[in-house]
């Protein structure tokens, strides 16, 4: 469940947030970290967010398995994570450290930025110098790491063409899939999901809505076995269909 999670990763949703560490601002699209802190007005927990070097200056031998999302950013965003979570800089350190570096948030959005607006371009160079950095990246991980790699890079590939397609038609092609349609900021993850693996198959265990949608931890069912009880089935591994794209979006948008 969302309310066991001890914190919380996401690319800020906008620039109207503030640090509660530093107390500045953080830029729209860059990456946040949040402490997990229990209502005081409803029940449920509510994000403290951060800067991700004013997060580990006040918390310290962090598990990334602990911080939800934190596998659905960016490798190379979850690469900085995992190396401050390894605890190289500690304690009082951690704040020399940064100021010693220079490290503030307009650098953690600086380096964001920068890779935003590569989003979508060729690289160029030479097939050498990009297969012998490639070795070098991945010399030392392991053959899970590498595939989970490759998977993220497949996986934002993917949403950096669907930023191209708008809502309206994200919904038209979950609907042409016959996909549930979630509120808006679930749209792209379910798009990316069924564009890269295939739609899911409607749930057998239950009939009523019985949709099997993504989450944080695999696939479960958001339907009901009867009027009084939600379907409890989930899933690492769900039946999947081919892929039907309208014509009319084919037409349109050429990296469908």
């Amino acid at each position: 469940m969302d309310s066991d999670w001890v914190y919380r990763a996401e690319y800020s949703l906008s620039d109207r947030s503030f640090c509660k560490k530093c107390g500045n601002g953080i830029g729209k699209d860059v990456v946040r970290l949040a402490i997990m802190q229990q209502s005081r007005f409803h029940d449920g927990k509510d994000c403290l967010w951060h800067h991700v070097h004013c997060f580990f200056q006040k918390k310290h031998n962090v598990n990334v398995n602990e911080i939800w999302h934190f596998h659905n950013l960016r490798w190379k965003d979850q690469e900085r994570i995992r190396q401050k979570a390894e605890g190289k800089i500690k304690g009082k350190k951690a704040a020399d450290s940064s100021e010693e570096s220079g490290e503030t948030e307009e650098d953690d959005e600086e380096e964001q930025a920068k890779t935003k607006s590569k989003r979508g371009k060729r690289q160029g160079g030479s097939r050498k110098k990009k297969a012998t950095k490639q070795t070098k990246t991945e010399a030392g991980m392991n053959e899970e790491m590498v595939a989970l790699k490759e998977q993220n890079e497949r996986i934002w590939a993917a949403r950096d063409e669907l930023a191209q397609l708008p809502a309206k038609a994200q919904k038209e092609l979950l609907e042409a899939n016959e996909q549930h349609v979630p509120v808006a900021n679930k749209i792209m993850d379910r798009c990316v999901d069924m564009l890269l693996f295939g739609p899911t198959e409607k749930c057998d265990q239950c009939t009523r809505n019985g949709h099997l949608v993504i989450s944080a931890d695999g696939y479960h069912c958001i339907g009901s076995v009867n009027e009084w009880a939600k379907c409890d089935v989930k899933t690492q591994h769900p039946r999947r269909r081919v892929l039907l794209i309208p014509e009319k979006l084919l037409d349109k948008y050429s990296f469908l």
